[in-house]
């Protein structure tokens, strides 16, 4: 498979005068800029997710996976051994950490993050093989 620089050269090769280079090359360079500059803001959001979770206690991680499994505040409070109240504060912090308003949300945003972290290292663990 051919490098984008390589078939760039060979576009090059192939033109007649400055007049095509305008018309033909020069649109799919901006295109390739572009492309290139929307995958840089995708990793740039996906690490300032990761940062964003990388900010809850291990504590808090614990509360989120037991919303995630539709513990009510009371339910968790008994599990972990604190009180209700305790949970429904951790909550309003963790909201805060994350910039989210509901527990639905928090627990969609911390497992797409945790599914493009794992994602991210197997793509990376396969791309070494």
């Amino acid at each position: 498979m051919k490098s984008p620089l390589q078939l760039l050269f060979e576009a090059i090769d192939q033109l007649q005068d400055e007049q095509d280079m305008r018309s033909q090359v020069v649109p799919k360079i901006g295109e390739y800029f572009a492309a290139k500059r929307s995958g840089v803001f995708f990793f740039d959001q996906l690490l300032a997710d990761l940062i964003k979770s990388d900010r809850l206690t291990p504590r808090e991680l614990q509360i989120a996976e037991l919303v995630g499994l539709g513990r009510t505040n009371a339910q968790i409070g008994k599990e972990i051994w604190i009180t209700e109240n305790s949970v429904k504060q951790a909550l309003k912090r963790m909201f805060r950490k994350l910039e989210v308003s509901s527990r639905a949300e928090m627990v969609a945003q911390l497992s797409a993050t945790k599914y493009h972290l794992s994602s991210v290292k197997n793509n990376a663990l396969f791309a070494e093989q």
